[in-house]
C-alpha cells in the first residue's frame, strides 16, 4: 500500500491543497507547546492539517481594516480567540491515501466539501500519475470483491 502517496511530495500535496482553497497550517502547537508539523506522514497515509480560505469580498476587508482602525480593541478579541487553542480556527483535518482524501466532517457542508476535495484529488492523482485510474479502478473492484464476499 502506498505506492502513489509515498511519491508525493509535500509540496505538491501544499500546492494541491492551495489550488482547492486550503492552506498547510504549519503554527498550530500542542497542549504542551510544542509545534505540530502542518503534514503528518506514516507509510500508506498522509495526515494533514489545514484552513479554508475564504475569499472576502472587497467590502468586507474595507470594513474589517475601518474597525479596526476605529476601534482596535474591539478587533482584538476575535484575534486573541483564533490565535488560542489547537481547534479556535476552523482547522481541518485531512487523511490521504493512495485512492481517497478525506476530511473529518462534522457538517453537511463539510461532507460536501470532503466530496469535492476527493474528486479533485483522484483528478490530480490521475494527471499526475501514469497507470493510477487503472489502479483506482482494480482497488475499488477488489473492494466490492470484498463486501461481497464478508456479506454471504
Amino acid at each position: 500500500m502506498g505506492k502513489y502517496i509515498k511519491q508525493l511530495s509535500d509540496t505538491e500535496i501544499r500546492m494541491f491543497l492551495k489550488d482547492n482553497g486550503y492552506k498547510v497550517v504549519d503554527d498550530l502547537r500542542s497542549n504542551d507547546g510544542e509545534l505540530l508539523d502542518g503534514i503528518e506522514r506514516s507509510d500508506d497515509v498522509v495526515f494533514v492539517r489545514a484552513q479554508k480560505q475564504l475569499e472576502k469580498p472587497e467590502i468586507d476587508q474595507i470594513l474589517a481594516y475601518t474597525l479596526m482602525k476605529k476601534y482596535p480593541n474591539f478587533m482584538t478579541l476575535p484575534m486573541l480567540a483564533s490565535a488560542c487553542g489547537e481547534f479556535s480556527r476552523n482547522i481541518d483535518l485531512i487523511h490521504f491515501s493512495d485512492f481517497f482524501l478525506s476530511k473529518f466532517c462534522i457538517t453537511p457542508q463539510d461532507e460536501k466539501d470532503s466530496e469535492e476535495l476527493c474528486s479533485a484529488y483522484i483528478d490530480y492523482m490521475s494527471h499526475r500519475f501514469k497507470g493510477y485510474r487503472k489502479d483506482l479502478i482494480d482497488d475499488y473492484n477488489a473492494t466490492l470483491q470484498q463486501d461481497d464476499e464478508y456479506n454471504m
